[in-house]
């Protein structure tokens, strides 16, 4: 988890826009009994089910899943299930999960009954954005509370929540501080402005291959390698 949290709610549909909350905190926040069905298959994470097309992460290897380095996945997207992978989903439920992998929002609801689910979501740049479709309030309670309770100095966890279920503001959260900020689903521009990331073309994509194409190749002609970004080893995680 990255040493600030960007937090609000969509109370109508259910969504969760975050920034600060990488994959492996929610790996850990799911729960026992609970496993991973990647969207996007990366070859490193879960084992590839040739018939649905995904990565499945079981509850037995999500903690090395967990372990995996997950920015450099770009946007990934996932599911939680619950008890042992199901094994063949229907062609609605996977039309409807690649839709969730390709366009980052959900196709219909968010339920699968076939995985017994809680959550959808889809990320970019691990830690950078995270849009997590919820099943419940109480379930998104059930993530959010270890994430808080794991930011130092220590947080008042029930006026966080509390703020955050009401929908009607965003909270940024670091340094022991608490601000009410305005709602967006612009997260560049949210970070840009409190991380002091150069916009570099007004995005972080075109920020982030800048600095990749001078990584891969410094004697480049034409390239400038641009000022830190605090995406990429960014600001300190709280371990």
């Amino acid at each position: 988890m990255r040493d600030y949290l960007y937090l609000w709610i969509d109370k109508k549909a259910r969504r969760l826009e975050s920034s600060g909350i990488e994959f492996k905190d929610c790996c850990i926040s799911l729960g026992p009994r609970r496993g991973l069905l990647l969207l996007r298959p990366q070859g490193e994470a879960g084992i590839y089910d040739r018939a649905a097309g995904f990565d499945v992460a079981s509850s037995s290897i999500l903690q090395n899943v967990a372990s995996a380095d997950a920015y450099r996945w770009g946007d990934f997207a996932w599911v939680d299930f619950e008890g042992a992978w199901p094994g063949a989903l229907s062609q609605r439920d996977v039309a409807a999960l690649l839709f969730l992998a390709h366009r980052g929002r959900p196709l219909g609801g968010t339920r699968f009954r076939a995985l017994r689910n809680r959550f959808l979501a889809a990320g970019a740049d691990d830690g950078w954005h995270l849009a997590l479709h919820f099943t419940s309030q109480r379930v998104l309670r059930d993530l959010l509370t270890p994430l808080i309770a794991r930011l130092r100095p220590p947080q008042p966890l029930a006026r966080i929540l509390s703020t955050l279920e009401t929908g009607r503001s965003a909270l940024w959260l670091t340094d022991g501080r608490i601000e009410t900020v305005g709602r967006t689903t612009d997260i560049d521009k949210v970070l840009n402005f409190r991380l002091g990331v150069p916009p570099k073309g007004g995005n972080h994509r075109e920020h982030r291959k800048s600095r990749e194409a001078v990584e891969s190749d410094p004697g480049r002609p034409g390239l400038e390698a641009p000022a830190r970004d605090q995406r990429r080893g960014g600001p300190p995680r709280v371990r």
